[in-house]
């Protein structure tokens, strides 16, 4: 009887422990073997991870681009425009010095837009009249930021 008690005892005592041999002997997965798993699951979890950063960051840039396309200014055309006065603060044949003039004069008066003339100069305008008063008082006001700038009268 003691004996018996003595075999149960180490039975449950080689169960317990996590022996290698008793483990792989009832089909139950070694330390070996768990450790590759756990591995395997840190591994998954990364690639998860990376793929869900990537994501995050390529929808930021989306949203960058979005973001910048919606505040670039709009080109139109002398014909579309219903005022007769344009109060312009530069004109440009370089597309670089346009984005410049634009970023230096976004906030003078009202959002900037582009024109296009017909010899391919492009006019920055920042504000437009309908009468040559009312044009005139806004260059007032542009030429505090800007004193260059002057009224071009559309015909």
């Amino acid at each position: 009887m003691r004996i018996r008690y003595i075999v149960l005892v180490f039975a449950t005592i080689l169960l317990l422990s996590g022996c290698d041999w008793v483990r792989g002997t009832l089909g139950m997965p070694t330390s070996d073997q768990i450790k590759e798993k756990q591995e395997l699951i840190a591994k998954h979890q990364a690639i998860e991870k990376a793929k869900k950063d990537s994501v995050a960051k390529v929808e930021a840039q989306m949203k960058a681009v979005q973001d910048s396309l919606a505040n670039l200014p709009q080109e139109r055309k002398l014909k579309d425009i219903n005022n007769k006065y344009l109060i312009v603060v530069g004109t440009y044949l370089m597309k670089k010095n346009v984005d410049n003039c634009i970023s230096k004069y976004s906030n003078v008066l009202d959002k900037p837009f582009t024109v296009k003339r017909w010899d391919d100069m492009i006019m920055v305008v920042v504000g437009q009249g309908a009468t040559w008063d009312e044009a005139n008082a806004k260059l007032a006001i542009v030429q505090k930021q800007c004193p260059q700038a002057w009224i071009y009268v559309k015909r």
